[in-house]
Formats: structure tokens, sequence, C-alpha cells
């Protein structure tokens, strides 16, 4: 699994779950994603993701500091990623397409060439049409709220 996508797991499971230690994550991934991940690597991907411990309900637990707000306006918008061969489709809530198209185009990610919006719909054109779904999975785990399992196996 690449490092980014075992990381959004890692960041999503510490905002859902009160992880209180490594053995918690290890056996989080493995239970909800069928993952064997070291612990080794669970403790380098928290030092990554700056992950705290912090006192909450008289219990030591992992945090994660907060997104982006823009990134989060962007998962609150974004209602479904989907993607041919070719071409990358996110659906939006009514009206938030022009937003979220805007946004992609500002971060300057090297696997976009393009964008076009619609009222509710951006057209993403990949820079490489190879790696449609890579870039696919990519905004679906970091702008979608809930990483759906199918995104997370390789």
């Amino acid at each position: 699994m690449q490092p980014e996508k075992r990381r959004q797991l890692i960041a999503y499971l510490i905002r859902h779950h009160f992880v209180e230690d490594q053995e918690s994550l290890v056996y989080l991934l493995k239970e909800q994603y069928q993952l064997d991940i070291a612990q080794s690597i669970i403790s380098r991907d928290l030092q990554y993701l700056k992950a705290v411990k912090v006192t909450q309900g008289g219990r030591r637990i992992y945090q994660i500091p907060a997104i982006d707000v823009q990134e989060q306006i962007v998962q609150l918008a974004v209602a479904s990623i989907e993607h041919n061969q070719t071409l990358v489709v996110i659906k939006t809530r009514p009206g938030l397409a022009d937003a979220v198209a805007e946004f992609f185009d500002t971060q300057k990610i090297p696997r976009i060439l393009a964008t076009l919006a619609g009222e509710n719909t951006v057209l993403i054109i990949p820079t490489d049409i190879t790696q449609t779904a890579l870039l696919a999975d990519e905004l679906k785990i970091k702008y979608t709220n809930l990483p759906d399992k199918g995104y997370v196996h390789e």
C-alpha cells in the first residue's frame, strides 16, 4: 500500500475512534481494512501526521491536527468521484462544482492537467491517462469524508 493511502486511513481512524496506542491502530487497520501494517511503520506515520496524545474523557488518545479549511469545504462539497480510462468526474452538491474546480486548479496537483466545472459536476483531465485510476483513488481518499474499503486495496 502506498504511504499516502495508509496515512489517510490512519488519520481517519484516529479522528473516528478513541485510539490510545499504536497496537490499537494495528488492530483497527487489520480489522476494518484487512491490512497488516508493522508497528514501526505506524510509528513513522504518526510522526509524519504530527499526531499528538491528548487527554479526553480521562483517556490519553491520539489526535491529528485539523486539516486545512479549504480541504474541509471540498470534502463537504464532494458527493462522489468516479473515473473511466481517461477522465475523472467529481459530482458535487448543487452549485459547488466551480468552487471545487477552482480549489484543484490552485493546488497545482501534478497529476491534474486541467479542470472543467458545470453546476454540480467537475471534469478532471489527468496529465497522464495511464494514471487516471490512481488519480481518482487519491482524490477519493483525500477529498471524500468516508474512505471506502474498495479504494484502499491495491
